[in-house]
């Protein structure tokens, strides 16, 4: 996938689906799952298109999110490795 539409994807469609569901798990305003999933190590490697974590869905990416805010870290499916 060429870089422009990468970062629409992400942009449009992951992003706003993960800030969502992270907002509705952890009760935390819009606001403040923004800035929970944009300050995030999972968000970093999902914003590296090689690393393919896009094709993920949006509830996987944001239990990785919630695991990464409770623990430190998260570990990625099996598939994945």
């Amino acid at each position: 996938m060429d870089a422009q539409k990468f970062a629409t994807y992400l942009a449009v469609v992951i992003s706003p689906a993960v800030v969502g569901i992270l907002a509705d798990e952890l009760g935390l305003s819009e606001k403040e799952a923004v800035r929970v999933y944009f300050a995030s190590r999972l968000y970093a490697s999902l914003s590296d298109e090689e690393q393919k974590l896009w094709h993920y869905s949006p509830e996987l990416l944001a239990s990785l999110a919630i695991d990464e805010l409770k623990t430190g870290s998260y570990i990625l499916p099996q598939e994945a490795l």
